[in-house]
């Protein structure tokens, strides 16, 4: 492992989600991005989702970088570093970059996040204008909810519901 093995980790927010951005940096160069969005955590302080986030992520990666790029101080950064270190054999640091070249990595990370997160609303605006003009609504349809009727030959009979609000499927309000 190269002492230029960094992730980076970026997060935008919008109303309704928040989106984090990762970039794979092997060697001094970027090998790769995921992104992931993060509908339940809105009401999170941003400190706090990178936390779980970096939680959540690593816990069964099998290589880990030698650091890990973020905007912002988290909580339990030492336990997160030593807990990370364990697993990799290796010290693993948590940086906040203030200035140059890791910094802007680090912007550049939110700025993807902020554009994916963008497009993401933008398709969703489509899809639900389209289903307006379709369905010939007066208005966009905020709420819609599906209804599955499934049996085998009259028995053994499920039903299903799925909600779309605001062209989002809400899982907690989805019934079977």
């Amino acid at each position: 492992i190269s002492e230029n093995d960094i992730d980076v980790i970026g997060l935008a927010r919008s109303d309704t989600k928040v989106c984090v951005e990762i970039f794979f940096i092997r060697k001094s160069k970027m090998v790769g991005r995921e992104h992931y969005f993060l509908n339940e955590l809105i009401d999170e302080d941003s400190s706090e989702i990178v936390s779980g986030f970096i939680k959540q992520y690593y816990l069964d990666r099998p290589i880990l970088p030698n650091k890990i790029m973020i905007r912002d101080n988290i909580e339990e950064k030492e336990i997160i570093e030593q807990w990370l270190s364990k697993n990799a054999g290796r010290k693993v640091e948590i940086k906040t970059p203030q200035k140059g070249e890791k910094l802007r990595l680090v912007e550049m990370a939110e700025n993807n996040a902020k554009i994916t997160l963008e497009n993401k609303e933008k398709d969703r605006n489509e899809i639900l204008n389209e289903l307006k003009t379709l369905l010939e609504l007066d208005k966009l349809p905020r709420k819609i909810e599906c209804y599955d009727i499934s049996n085998l030959s009259g028995t053994n009979i499920v039903a299903g519901m799925c909600v779309l609000q605001d062209g989002t499927i809400k899982k907690n309000l989805s019934r079977r």
